[in-house]
């Protein structure tokens, strides 16, 4: 190869690598210069919404309540959020998973979805990097021992730390705000509980790592990765459960098979 380049055309491909390679490193470490939204994520914020979960009804929706009328036989199956011990509470009557917020109480899980967008932008994946950019990884017993709370989409921006859960919440809650079709996953990885997000575009499944720092950009399809074992996945306004002994998204062709439990009717009084 190299007899076939002469002097000029070696020096115009080294040029070429070391464009190429500091276009990477801007991007990787410096990206408001290409994308000027991104100056918003390290700015304060000043929103007129309330930060605390949203308060509503639950309305059990589905046939399949009787399936799951043994609250501790749906628990049992995966233990969500770490099950019995870790601030969960199920209520098999309202087919929805509860969990407890920075107030001590608990509240289901839709609440926690406010409506929040931080910032308006026509790139469906600079959500994934700004959540990044502005949340730093924390669990909550870091700062609390055995504690497992949630946030709301807002708390989470305004706190810049959370967890699996946290990210999740508030990269749905963002990109639902922008038209997109996201919920938050509830499931386990390699047998550790865990949460994430999962993009309906084109007629297929993304999944979304909100947790992942070094993948900023990765929408990988969800079938490409089985090791993600999902349980309960919920948005703004529904609550959907995997009713299946074969669990598992690699078991399934779309969240279509998925149940819709219940839904979530916001009160404003």
């Amino acid at each position: 190869m190299n007899e076939l380049l002469g002097p000029f055309e070696k020096g115009v491909i080294a040029v070429l690598i070391v464009l190429l390679g500091i276009y990477f490193a801007l991007d990787r470490y410096c990206p408001s210069m290409f994308y000027p939204e991104l100056d918003y994520v390290h700015k304060d914020l000043s929103v007129s919404m309330k930060p605390e979960p949203r308060k509503g009804e639950i309305i059990p929706v589905s046939e399949f309540s009787a399936y799951l009328s043994n609250a501790s036989n749906y628990q049992g199956r995966e233990q969500i959020g770490g099950g019995q011990g870790s601030g969960s509470l199920y209520d098999p009557t309202k087919i929805q998973l509860f969990k407890k917020g920075l107030d001590g109480k608990d509240h289901p899980v839709n609440s926690y979805l406010l409506g929040f967008v931080p910032f308006q932008s026509s790139q469906y994946w600079l959500p994934l990097l700004a959540v990044s950019l502005r949340v730093r990884y924390m669990r909550d017993d870091e700062y609390i021992p055995g504690d497992d709370t949630w946030q709301t989409s807002l708390q989470t921006y305004t706190r810049g730390l959370g967890d699996c859960e946290d990210h999740a919440i508030l990269l749905a809650d963002w990109m639902i705000g922008l038209g997109y079709d996201a919920r938050v996953v509830i499931g386990n990885v390699k047998g550790q509980g865990h949460a994430w997000v999962v993009l309906i575009k084109d007629g297929k499944e993304f999944l979304l790592e909100a947790t992942d720092k070094a993948s900023r950009r990765r929408y990988p399809l969800v079938e490409l990765h089985p090791e993600y074992d999902p349980v309960a996945m919920f948005n703004q306004d529904h609550f959907w459960g995997l009713i299946t002994e074969n669990r598992g998204w690699n078991n399934r062709l779309s969240t279509q098979s998925w149940v819709i439990l219940s839904d979530f009717k916001e009160m404003y009084f």
